[in-house]
């Protein structure tokens, strides 16, 4: 079976110290693709889910087919992939201190001590469940 694009979310990462990336979280049906995301906004906009494939139509179902995992990784050199058997856990939380909006995701690996990554997902409050959902349907022993 080929690999399939199930779902792509908005987010934001910090890279470096002072660095905050705007990216895709690329869900396929083996390896979460973080790669940058070329709309510009800002860390208080709220967005919809740019993909979800259990609620896309057929036409949108066949244009994600179009493109490969491979490629989106090629696109910039700051792309990375994470692959789901590297994941321990996932853990989904709220803001907390200065990041009061918004739903945080939580990858651990190796270890459960810290997580590895902190990505905000940058989705509207009426999307959180279904995001919820989603990862409960790709990944349901790590969340």
């Amino acid at each position: 079976m080929d690999e399939e694009i199930l779902g792509i979310f908005p987010g934001l990462i910090q890279r470096g110290f002072m660095k905050v990336w705007n990216c895709m979280l690329i869900f396929t049906t083996t390896r979460l693709i973080l790669a940058k995301d070329k709309r510009p906004y800002f860390s208080s906009i709220l967005l919809d889910p740019y993909y979800v494939s259990s609620l896309a139509t057929a036409r949108e179902k066949l244009k994600m087919k179009e493109k490969s995992p491979e490629d989106i990784l090629k696109e910039n050199s700051e792309n990375f992939e994470i692959l789901y058997s590297d994941i321990t856990a996932l853990e989904l939380t709220s803001g907390r201190g200065f990041e009061t909006r918004g739903l945080f995701l939580e990858i651990y690996m190796n270890h459960l001590d810290a997580p590895k990554y902190r990505i905000r997902v940058c989705l509207k409050k009426k999307y959180f469940d279904m995001f919820k959902e989603f990862l409960r349907t790709i990944l349901p022993e790590k969340i």
